[in-house]
């Protein structure tokens, strides 16, 4: 069938799916990269939460042994 303009519908019909298959493929495309991106964000705040957590791990354990050896010297030095 014809239009007035000359076109088919199915030459219509084509083109509108062929469009709605790349709109699809971009959007697809475009899904992917953000979902990438979160990940990456997500990773690298549990990254900098876990160094965290160790530095502070670390300068307790630092703590209580520099006490602990402080009490030693001083309970030797008492006697």
């Amino acid at each position: 069938m014809k239009l007035d303009f000359g076109i088919s519908t199915t030459t219509i019909v084509e083109e509108v799916k062929k469009n709605r298959e790349g709109y699809s493929t971009l959007l697809n495309k475009l899904a992917e990269k953000e979902l990438k991106g979160i990940t990456t964000l997500r990773n690298f705040r549990l990254l900098v939460s876990s160094i965290f957590l160790i530095i502070v791990i670390l300068l307790i354990a630092i703590t209580y042994l520099a006490k602990k050896r402080q009490r030693i010297t001083e309970d030797f030095i008492a006697n």
